[in-house]
């Protein structure tokens, strides 16, 4: 999963689909990014995925200081309570209701014909 947001994180960038505010010119890199200093950027976030880092273990609590900027993974029980066991694409609304916490994503892996198919990275990546 962390390779994978890196890699999602690394496309979104390349695609400049992202709020920038800042008159310097966006970065080209996760690096260059990372390195940039203009306190309104990171005031402001981004608005996408770039707003998280880093996946973090499915039993942190969303309140808990590890989760801000972080992806959690959609847990068994959570996908229980909504009635899922191998979600698919069509889940993908009922699976956006586990999102509740702002600047803090969610990821679950999605199914089809019965085997993984997919990651779904999913939150409020902003206010």
């Amino acid at each position: 999963m962390s390779a994978a947001l890196q890699e999602l994180r690394r496309a979104v960038l390349a695609s400049g689909a992202y709020t920038w505010a800042s008159s310097a010119p966006r970065p080209d890199s996760i690096e260059a990014l990372a390195a940039c200093r203009d306190p309104d950027v990171w005031e402001t976030g981004f608005h996408s995925i770039l707003d998280v880092f880093t996946v973090v273990d499915a039993d942190t609590p969303p309140d808990d200081a590890d989760s801000f900027g972080a992806v959690r993974p959609v847990t068994a029980d959570e996908l229980d309570t909504l009635g899922l066991v191998m979600p698919t694409e069509a889940d993908t609304a009922t699976l956006f209701r586990l999102a509740t916490t702002r600047q803090c994503g969610r990821v679950a892996t999605l199914y089809r014909d019965g085997s993984p198919h997919l990651l779904y990275f999913f939150g409020f990546p902003g206010d």
